[in-house]
């Protein structure tokens, strides 16, 4: 096995990607992240010149993910997603056991019931 090529910087970078690539817009990445859209669209352009790779299609009014953009889109979403299972396997247990609360009527009646479900 040989050590990984990434560093945290190409791992705050490629978090940066997610976000960017799940919502196809600097200006929501940046909100999400607490960053300027300018330090996002630090972070991609960091990213794809050390990947060599054009991530994104900048068009007049949006983005758009470029085939190679898909292709570690999706990569990285199945590995966030098996971290997260390995990271808090119990989070998609069955619920188990009784919970009782206790609230003024009205409260229960206009804003807890409709949620439980």
């Amino acid at each position: 096995m040989h050590p990984t090529r990434l560093d945290g910087g190409q791992l705050a970078n490629l978090h940066t990607f997610l976000a960017v690539a799940r919502r196809l817009s600097f200006a929501a990445a940046a909100d999400e992240l607490c960053l300027t859209p300018s330090a996002v669209s630090h972070r991609i352009a960091r990213l794809e010149r050390s990947l060599g790779l054009r991530l994104f299609q900048r068009l007049t009014r949006g983005i758009r993910l470029t085939a190679d953009g898909e292709r570690i889109f999706a990569a990285l979403e199945k590995s966030m997603a098996e971290l997260d299972a390995a990271l808090y396997p119990e989070a998609d247990a069955e619920p188990s056991g009784r919970v009782a609360l206790h609230a003024h009527p009205s409260i229960a009646q206009c804003w807890l019931a409709p949620r439980l479900a």
